[in-house]
Order: C-alpha cells, then structure tokens, then sequence
C-alpha cells in the first residue's frame, strides 16, 4: 500500500484581490450616491415648496407679553397636583450600612 502525501495547494489571491476590489467599488458607489449626487428634480420642487411654508411661520411675529396678560390666559388653572416631596432614601447614599 502506497502512501500519497499531497502537498497544500497554494490558493491564488486573484479571489481574494477581486472580493476586496468588489467591496472597495460598492462601498465608494454607494458613498458617491449617499453624499455627492445631485438630487433628482422632483425632490427640488417637493422642498421648495416646504420651505416656502416654513420661510412664511419663521415670518410670524408672537406678541408674549399680550398673551400672558389676557384675561384668557390667567384664567387658566394647572390640572396636575404639585409634587410632594417625601423622605426617600438616605441622606448620603454613599455612606456604609
């Protein structure tokens, strides 16, 4: 009976140089897409329009000092009761037992 000693065969690297290149151009694709491309125009004209809307509610001037002293407005009562404070706890937590 012979004995057949076979030695390793040397992978190629090829497989592994084109994964790695594979990777590298999806990984740089999708960066160029995420980042540097134009938007399309249809996104142009949905944000111009929603940032008209915004420009004109930036726009809008709020008189506070009107609003807290309207009648209105000291009429209105609080619904949630004050807070209690109750002695929980120690006074230095990190004090030994």
């Amino acid at each position: 009976m012979a004995i057949i000693v076979a030695g390793e065969k040397q992978k190629s690297p090829l497989f592994a140089i084109l994964a790695a290149l594979v990777i590298v151009i999806v990984i740089g694709v999708g960066a160029y897409y995420l980042f540097f491309s134009p938007a399309p125009a249809i996104e142009k004209i949905i944000v111009s329009q929603d940032l008209q809307s915004i420009s004109q509610v930036s726009k809008v001037n709020i008189d506070t000092q009107a609003i807290t002293e309207s009648a209105t407005y000291k009429t209105l009562v609080p619904k949630v009761p004050a807070l209690q404070l109750n002695g929980y706890g120690r006074d230095n937590p990190f004090l030994p037992f």
